[in-house]
């Protein structure tokens, strides 16, 4: 197996950050040393699963493998002792698709299913950038169980302790926050405390995905019948448009930004810039007019308006809740939307599947999800 990077601090969450500690190699119960602040200082170093799936959303969710389940190995694992967590036991162990460390005191909530279990999937965090060397903060999305409005979301969501900020997804009847690392325990504390919440997810990473052309698809024949996408409007969630494009002239209808504020991109609303290449990429595979070859490469649907969220950042990353709240909007504006970007894989329960489910039902439109990209080995 692939060596993995030896974490300073691979406990990012709320949860993470007051649960996590160390012990034997071996899967038993043991003491916990491990970290009690926001800047403990534990540090594992893992070997990754052989996996093809780490960066894509599985999107077939019919096909299910046994989970296989098994403690940590020795030498997969280094431990220094945090603060604060001589009291708390914990179960380590490896599977199919992560290393997860479990605090006693969090098996609970993990269990009745108010804490997702990716809160404790090490090799994610540490893969996907929630270490203390690379955010301040860590992204979730709280679920309510009384479904309320989008303003009603949002206060909830500011309200609870160490939030620093909320985005209101009511299509999921729940709210993007970032909570402070420095505060963690008192969020703990108030999810503990009976906010009404249903369930506290790890607001997960998605990356953009590759394309094919049209030609695979058999557009020749299409447009032979006439069907060349006039008067149809395409919803785009990616990483933006060049709107300069020769081929993109005059397509965009609409658009809108979802970046959040801070991240590359992400400083202006109304800036749907492609600086990453791959949102211009899918809009001339939908749309594209052919007017820089000739001809010879244009979309699938030449004469179609373009109706772009740019979700992911100018690095090709994103979040689920941008990529919902984009869904969000795309879902009034259009009645169908590509969706040329994936995350971790799932089983159909996530938020942002969820939002598929509760937008197609609430509007009728269609969302065209990459899959196939990645997944595991046959």
């Amino acid at each position: 197996m692939k060596p993995f990077t030896r974490l300073r601090d691979p406990l990012t969450s709320a949860f993470l950050v007051r649960h996590i500690g160390s012990g034997n190699c071996d899967g038993r119960r043991t003491r916990a040393t491990g970290v009690g602040g926001a800047r403990g200082a534990a540090a594992d170093r893992f070997q990754r699963p052989r996996r093809r799936h780490d960066r894509h959303r599985h999107a077939d969710h019919r096909r299910h493998r046994p989970v296989r389940r098994r403690p940590f190995r020795p030498g997969e694992r280094d431990r220094h002792p945090g603060t604060g967590r001589d009291a708390v036991t914990f179960r380590g162990y490896a599977e199919d698709d992560g290393y997860y460390l479990l605090p006693s005191d969090a098996e609970r909530s993990v269990a009745t299913g108010l804490l997702d279990k990716r809160l404790f999937d090490v090799a994610y965090l540490a893969d996907n950038g929630y270490g203390n060397d690379k955010t301040a903060d860590l992204p979730v999305i709280v679920q309510y169980q009384q479904e309320s409005s989008a303003q009603s979301l949002a206060r909830s969501a500011r309200a609870l302790p160490s939030a620093r900020s909320s985005t209101a997804l009511p299509s999921v009847n729940g709210a993007a926050v970032r909570v402070s690392k420095d505060t963690a325990e008192d969020f703990w504390g108030g999810v503990q405390g009976g906010t009404g919440l249903r369930k506290v997810w790890l607001d997960g990473k998605v990356t953009a995905s590759d394309d094919v052309s049209a030609a695979q698809i058999g557009a020749p024949a299409a447009w032979a019948a006439g069907l060349d996408g006039t008067g149809v409007t395409v919803g785009i969630i990616d990483t933006g448009i060049d709107a300069t494009h020769p081929d993109l002239s005059g397509k965009v209808a609409v658009a809108r930004n979802f970046v959040e504020a801070g991240q590359p991109g992400g400083d202006a609303p109304e800036d749907v810039t492609d600086r990453h290449g791959h949102g211009t990429h899918v809009a001339s595979i939908i749309a594209g007019s052919g007017a820089a070859s000739a001809g010879k490469y244009k979309g699938v649907t030449p004469n179609a308006k373009l109706s772009i969220a740019k979700a992911l950042d100018d690095s090709g990353n994103g979040t689920d809740s941008a990529v919902i709240a984009a869904m969000q909007w795309q879902a009034t504006q259009v009645k169908v939307v590509s969706m040329s970007l994936g995350g971790a894989p799932s089983d159909g329960t996530d938020p942002v599947s969820q939002a598929v489910n509760d937008l197609t039902a609430q509007y009728g439109t269609l969302f065209v999800i990459a899959a196939g990209n990645a997944g595991p080995d046959p």
